[in-house]
């Protein structure tokens, strides 16, 4: 009889398990790339000017690991200041900065299977379907 009752725990292990291994991959990531860190730098400091946390090196850090790990594992997307504002409500709004960085590239897969209008993707970055191709490590 107990084993009629639908069991959660599976599925709640499967995405505990499926976290932890992106949080351990994004670690792994290059978030380095000095030349695009001091550009999303400058775009900061122009992005809700007014915004106190933006002055947080804390804050102004993940959107620079997360824009640079992003530009590093996807080498045909060049570097544009509306990264940093499509970044900006996820950092706001997320506190794990691997979680931003699964966030920002599922956002940027949505806004790349229609790249004319939007010029970040080069169309060598795109495969068939239209859809960003998989990360390339460094």
């Amino acid at each position: 009889m107990e084993n009629d009752l639908p069991t959660f725990r599976d599925p709640i292990a499967k995405e505990i398990s499926s976290a932890l291994a992106r949080a351990s991959e994004y670690k792994d990531f290059n978030k380095e790339y000095a030349d695009i860190s001091k550009r999303i730098r400058g775009e900061i400091s122009r992005y809700q000017v007014n915004e106190v946390r933006l002055h947080d090196k804390a804050v102004v850090g993940t959107f620079e690991h997360v824009i640079c790990a992003f530009v590093n594992n996807h080498r045909d997307v060049e570097y544009s200041s509306p990264l940093v504002y499509l970044c900006g409500p996820l950092v706001y709004s997320l506190k794990a900065e691997d979680e931003i960085y699964y966030s920002f590239e599922s956002l940027m897969n949505l806004i790349s299977k229609s790249p004319p209008h939007f010029p970040l993707f080069r169309s060598s970055s795109l495969n068939s379907d239209g859809h960003l191709l998989p990360q390339r490590r460094i």
